[in-house]
């Protein structure tokens, strides 16, 4: 049975730790190259989490089947080793689930980070006009309005962000939609607009 690979990811936590004092376009620039390395590191430990997994999975499955073969191995239930071989594997799962959190974390700050003035016009614009559809829907939510003002959602044209970082983006915004344990609709929009205005603070200050 193989040892978990070293997933330490203190070397994340150092670098956003460092990215979040950014307020210049100029260390943008600066610090860019440094998360994608360490994006780029973390996915090359995804890679070797995924082999082991594949490879302890094969190995649990060849012993279950020996183990099938042995007269009443069926009715005996998990073996020491099995369940060993079970909790290596949720190690990994854990491992990689931890890699994965990370390289969303240091994705996100690069998708919401602005490298021009121009960029921070129109990131500006996106996060104040999400914030007011958040908003909308809290009070849909809290005055039980029947008949709901819309805002209207308008795709920016000719926009100077790539369309992946648009893309990557929105998902976000998706994703934070959801629901957290024992969260209500509420409490999860409140969540949001509290993140869209602490990353609105972040981005207006940059020159």
């Amino acid at each position: 049975m193989n040892t978990l690979p070293n997933v330490d990811n203190i070397e994340t936590k150092e670098l956003l730790e460092n990215i979040n004092e950014i307020n210049t376009f100029s260390g943008v620039h600066e610090w860019e190259g440094r998360v994608q390395e360490e994006t780029e590191r973390l996915r090359s430990i995804i890679r070797g989490l995924d082999v082991e997994i594949a490879r302890n999975t094969q190995e649990l499955e060849n012993l279950r089947y020996e183990q099938s073969k042995k007269m009443f191995g069926k009715l005996m239930g998990k073996s020491s080793e099995e369940k060993q071989f079970l909790a290596k594997l949720e190690e990994f799962k854990a491992a990689k689930s931890t890699m994965k959190s990370a390289i969303d974390e240091l994705q996100d700050f690069m998708d919401f980070t602005p490298k021009t003035p121009e960029q921070k016009e129109e990131l500006l614009k996106e996060l104040r006009l999400h914030k007011k559809e958040l908003q909308e829907k809290k009070r849909e939510i809290t005055q039980v309005v029947r008949s709901p003002r819309m805002i209207k959602k308008q795709e920016p044209v000719n926009s100077v962000f790539d369309a992946e970082s648009i893309s990557r983006r929105k998902a976000h915004y998706e994703h934070d939609s959801h629901l957290l344990p024992n969260e209500t609709t509420s409490d999860a929009l409140s969540r949001q607009i509290a993140w869209i205005d602490e990353t609105i603070s972040r981005v207006e200050v940059f020159d």
